[in-house]
C-alpha cells in the first residue's frame, strides 16, 4: 500500500503558479496575486520566493506586508521579508519568502488558510504598504541579474515539486507613464520580425532599465543600464502587440511595438 501511495505522489501533477504585482498608488500599497494554471490547488506551497525592485533614487520604502486571504499566524503561506538591500546597481530590493507546512485549504485553526488557488483566476494573497513615495516610483518583481545571482527570483514549489510560472506587472497599466515627458523612445523597424533597434532622446536621463511587456503586462525581456542605441533580440517571443518601457531617473516612458 505504501509503495502504491508513494508511486501516485511521484507522478502527481501540480499547476504552474504565476505571480503578479499591482501598484495601487491611491492606497499606497502593492498587491501581490497568484494564479494557478489549468486547475485548482489547495495543498501545500512548499516554498515561495519573490523580490520587489525599485529605483535606488526613490525615497520609498516597503512595509512587512499582510494577508487578509491567509492571515497570520499561518503555516500555510507565512510570507516574511528580508531587510531592504541596496547593492549599488541603481536599485533597491526586498525579498519575501515562505515555507509552507500546512495545506492552503486546511482550516486556520490547523495552520491553513481555508482557501484554494483557483484555476486561471488571479487571487490577491498579500498586500505590502508603500511608505514615503513621492509619486511615480515604479515597482516590479525582480528578475534581473542581481536577483538571479542571489537566488531572489520568483520561485514556487508545490508539495515539493517546482511549479514556477510567469511574472506579471500590472503597475504599468495603472501608473502614469510620464504623460508630460518630452523624452522620445524610438524603435525601428516597427513592425519588426524580431530584431529591433532602440534609441532615445540625447537629453533624457540615464536609462536604468529597459523592459519589453506583452499586452497583459507580463515582462518578457529585461535589461539593465545600457547606452543607446541598442539592438534588442526579440525573436522567439511570438507575434503580437508589445510595449518597450524605459526607466530613466524618476520617469518611465514607453513606446508600442508590433512583432510579426
Amino acid at each position: 500500500m505504501l509503495s502504491v501511495l508513494l508511486g501516485s505522489m511521484a507522478f502527481a501533477q501540480f499547476p504552474l503558479v504565476d505571480v503578479s504585482l499591482e501598484h495601487d498608488q491611491a492606497n499606497d500599497q502593492l498587491k501581490i496575486s497568484l494564479r494557478a494554471n489549468d486547475f485548482d490547488f489547495g495543498d501545500i506551497v512548499s516554498n515561495m520566493v519573490f523580490t520587489v525592485r525599485w529605483l535606488e533614487s526613490s525615497p520609498a520604502t516597503l512595509g512587512f506586508g499582510t494577508s487578509e486571504w491567509c492571515p497570520s499566524p499561518t503555516t500555510a503561506l507565512p510570507l516574511a521579508p528580508s531587510a531592504m538591500v541596496t547593492p549599488g546597481n541603481g536599485f533597491k530590493y526586498r525579498t519575501w519568502n515562505a515555507i509552507g507546512l500546512a495545506a492552503l485549504s486546511e482550516i486556520q485553526d490547523n495552520g491553513g488558510c481555508g482557501q484554494t488557488l483557483l484555476a486561471d483566476t488571479w487571487t490577491q494573497v498579500f498586500t505590502i504598504a508603500v511608505n514615503n513615495d513621492l509619486g511615480g516610483t515604479v515597482f516590479t518583481i525582480a528578475e534581473d541579474q542581481y536577483a538571479i545571482d542571489n537566488n531572489r527570483t520568483f520561485y514556487v514549489s508545490l508539495n515539493g515539486q517546482p511549479s514556477t510560472g510567469s511574472v506579471y506587472t500590472f503597475s504599468t497599466m495603472v501608473a502614469p507613464i510620464a504623460p508630460q515627458s518630452h523624452h522620445v523612445l524610438s524603435l525601428w523597424p516597427n513592425p519588426s520580425t524580431g530584431l529591433v533597434m532602440v534609441d532615445w532622446s540625447a537629453h533624457a536621463p540615464a536609462i536604468m532599465g529597459l523592459e519589453v511587456l506583452d499586452a497583459t503586462g507580463r515582462v518578457v525581456r529585461r535589461w539593465g543600464a545600457i547606452p543607446p542605441p541598442r539592438t534588442l533580440d526579440l525573436q522567439g517571443i511570438g507575434a503580437g502587440a508589445y510595449y518597450v518601457r524605459a526607466i530613466a531617473g524618476e520617469e518611465v516612458f514607453q513606446a508600442p511595438l508590433v512583432l510579426e
